[in-house]
């Protein structure tokens, strides 16, 4: 089944191809002058568990492009569902967090995306009410985003786990050993924020980044990437550095929260230090030393874990207003 959904806006064509297959849903993105023949960009493919799942999701995107009146231009509409819950295939960012208020059924969910903060709520079980806030600044976003968690615990709602969700979610959505939890709810990562990392694996010895703590934009930047999260369900992107190819993660799966070098040009996981904790000791003020492009030099004896190189995407999210 396909079915493309377009929206005219002045002189030019916004529009979405959707194909169901099986279990996969291929996405293709459009964007045209009007009258002129249909370009097609951001090809991608969603896989999933079962061919119900695909169709859940099928039926998700063409649900959130008809809410921003993008209309059918081309295909049949599939059945749908009446007030059917997306909670286990909805799009998200590493930002994703999901609430339940045990004593009112009712949840809560919460994302931010760039410069947007996205907060649904209704009844366990149904699609609920979608309310998007956008903001000029990811800053401004970020901090809106943290004051709504804080103003959803007050109201009763209790944080759930990947489990909960019935081990659908492609995040990283996982629970986390305390110190690296404590980390990010209290704050403490501002103690740490623009602080420089300095001799990491594959660097020249002396070469430093400044890193940033909770990047709105640190999701979009991974799903750019070939890291496998399925491979590794308990790593979490914790700092960009700068425009070079290579991230740094935490490994959650561990209670001592290990730092991990991912480069995301050779596909590899280079250990930078065992301990969440002594990375943090290991953070400098800047010193004032621009780091620049380095040059990769060989290391040797340097834990690292290789996985396989799928083909890179380029995803484009559209985040949309009810």
């Amino acid at each position: 089944m396909k079915v493309i959904y377009e929206n005219l806006q002045g002189a030019q064509v916004y529009g979405i191809e959707l194909e169901l297959k099986g279990k996969t849903v291929h996405i293709r993105q459009l964007n045209y002058a009007s009258g002129a023949e249909r370009k097609f960009f951001f090809p991608e493919s969603k896989n999933f568990a079962s061919e119900e799942l695909a169709a859940k999701y099928f039926r998700y995107k063409i649900l959130k492009h008809q809410n921003l009146n993008y209309k059918l231009t081309q295909g049949q509409e599939p059945d749908f569902v009446s007030n059917e819950s997306f909670i286990d295939v909805k799009d998200k960012t590493e930002a994703y967090r999901y609430f339940e208020n045990p004593k009112k059924g009712t949840f809560a969910d919460i994302d931010l995306d760039s410069v947007l903060v996205i907060v649904t709520k209704g009844k366990i079980g149904t699609q609920g009410e979608e309310e998007s806030e956008e903001f000029s600044w990811d800053g401004d976003a970020e901090n809106a985003y943290e004051e709504k968690i804080e103003t959803l615990k007050k109201e009763g709602f209790v944080l759930k786990t990947n489990s909960s969700l019935g081990g659908k979610e492609e995040i990283n959505q996982v629970e986390v050993p305390k110190v690296y939890k404590d980390f990010l709810d209290k704050n403490k990562y501002q103690k740490y924020q623009n602080k420089v990392v300095s001799d990491l694996p594959t660097y020249t010895e002396g070469t430093q980044f400044k890193l940033k703590f909770k990047d709105p934009g640190l999701s979009s930047k991974l799903a750019g990437t070939n890291f496998d999260q399925k491979k590794h369900p308990s790593f979490i992107a914790l700092s960009a550095l700068g425009e070079e190819p290579g991230l740094l993660m935490v490994d959650t799966g561990k209670e001592a929260c290990p730092v991990y070098l991912f480069m995301t040009s050779e596909s590899e996981m280079h250990l930078v230090n065992s301990s969440f904790q002594n990375f943090l000791k290991s953070l400098k003020e800047p010193s004032g030393k621009k780091a620049g492009t380095v040059k990769a030099k060989a290391i040797k004896h340097v834990p690292k874990i290789t996985q396989a190189k799928p083909v890179k995407k380029n995803a484009k999210k559209l985040v949309k207003k009810k």
